[in-house]
C-alpha cells in the first residue's frame, strides 16, 4: 500500500506559480534597475546590458515554455528563470562591487 497523502509537491499548484511570479517581478527590477547605469563609462554600461538581458531572457523563457507545453509546463520555466536571475544576480553583484569602490576610491 502507497501512503500518498503526505505528499506535498504539486507542479500544477499554487506554490509554483506564486514562485514563477516572483521569479517574473525579480526580473521586472532588473529592468527597473537598468535605466541607473546609464553612465559613460564601460563598467556601468556591462551593468546595465546584463540587468537589460536577464530581463530579455526571462521573457524569452516565458514565451517558449508557454507555446512549448502551454499549461503543463510545471517546473521548466522556474528552473529556467532561476538559472538566469542567478547569473545576472552573480555577474552583477560582482560588477557593482567593481563600480562601488571605485567610487569609494574617489571619494576619500
Amino acid at each position: 500500500m502507497e501512503l500518498r497523502c503526505c505528499q506535498q509537491y504539486n507542479p500544477h499548484g499554487i506554490f509554483i506559480a506564486l514562485e514563477e511570479i516572483g521569479y517574473l517581478m525579480m526580473s521586472v527590477a532588473f529592468l527597473c534597475t537598468a535605466p541607473v547605469f546609464a553612465g559613460t563609462n564601460r563598467l556601468e554600461s556591462a551593468i546595465r546590458r546584463i540587468f537589460l538581458t536577464g530581463f530579455i531572457l526571462t521573457i524569452i523563457a516565458l514565451v517558449i515554455y508557454s507555446f512549448s507545453y502551454g499549461i503543463h509546463r510545471e517546473y521548466r520555466f522556474e528552473v529556467a528563470v532561476i538559472t538566469v536571475n542567478w547569473i545576472v544576480l552573480i555577474v552583477s553583484g560582482l560588477l557593482l562591487s567593481i563600480l562601488f569602490k571605485r567610487a569609494w576610491k574617489i571619494s576619500s
